[in-house]
């Protein structure tokens, strides 16, 4: 097993799975993956696909950008989520001075993004703040996206 994969799994995947009481069939029916291939991972008898690793980072709500606590906690103080009327949401971006409304459910279909500061210019940063509050959202409130 490659060494990188096997740190993932036992510094990231397993107290995960541990923290959250699942078994590798619990984390197969969740994710969609078959038991077989989650457990043959695992256990390092076979590779993963990046879809699949996706699906089980997804199942276990562990963003794969906020690996470490640091930047996790500045999120935390960084965005807050609340109703915006009926099967809506609305994130807000303390920081930045943006906010994002979306309906329940459909998220990737429905967000708008508004500013109540003045818009940056520069695109690629743009891109990293909604990035990194899809991943806030992604990881926690993945029932509201």
């Amino acid at each position: 097993m490659d060494e990188a994969i096997n740190i993932i799994i036992t510094q990231l995947i397993r107290p995960r799975m541990d923290e959250l009481g699942l078994s590798e069939r619990q984390l197969a029916i969740a994710s969609g993956i078959s038991q077989s291939q989650v457990n043959a991972w695992l256990t390092g008898k076979s590779d993963i696909t990046l879809t699949k690793f996706f699906m089980i980072l997804r199942t276990l709500r562990i963003s794969p950008q906020y690996s470490t606590g640091d930047t996790a906690e500045a999120a935390d103080t960084q965005f807050q989520v609340e109703a915006a009327g009926r099967d809506t949401w609305r994130c807000v971006d303390v920081t930045h001075g943006f906010f994002v409304t979306w309906k329940a459910g459909l998220f990737n279909d429905t967000s708008k993004v508004k500013w109540y500061q003045d818009q940056p210019q520069d695109v690629a940063h743009i891109a990293r703040l909604m990035r990194m509050m899809g991943d806030w959202l992604f990881l926690h409130h993945p029932e509201k996206l």
